[in-house]
């Protein structure tokens, strides 16, 4: 599980949107990371057909958060978080056996405290 601040996500949270999504592979991942001070929550997909438009699957899948879990589309239309898109060449996120879904890739946020 990671806390951030979209809410408490985990990757069964992401399976159930990902499976209604025909148009992209069974590999995809979700990383939190930063960007500047603000929280990014990061889709990588892989679209089946390379040459395929990649707008109808970011509207089905905002549009999945929206209904499924209204209190995370609640803070992301706040503004607490933000939601980008990658997406990568069919074959491509799976670097090992298993793909990890769900990756924390935020660092600490350091003051210079001198």
């Amino acid at each position: 599980m990671v806390v951030f601040g979209g809410g408490n996500i985990h990757p069964p949270f992401f399976e159930v949107i990902f499976k209604e999504i025909p148009e992209i592979t069974e590999d995809w991942q979700v990383a939190v990371r930063h960007r500047d001070v603000k929280e990014v929550l990061e889709f990588r997909v892989e679209p089946k057909e390379e040459s395929q438009p990649t707008d109808p699957i970011a509207v089905k899948v905002k549009s999945a958060i929206e209904v499924r879990y209204p209190d995370m589309w609640r803070n992301y239309v706040k503004g607490m978080f933000d939601i980008d898109f990658v997406y990568a060449t069919r074959n491509t996120l799976r670097q090992k056996r298993k793909l990890r879904r769900l990756v924390d890739e935020r660092e600490e946020i350091r003051r210079d405290l001198s």
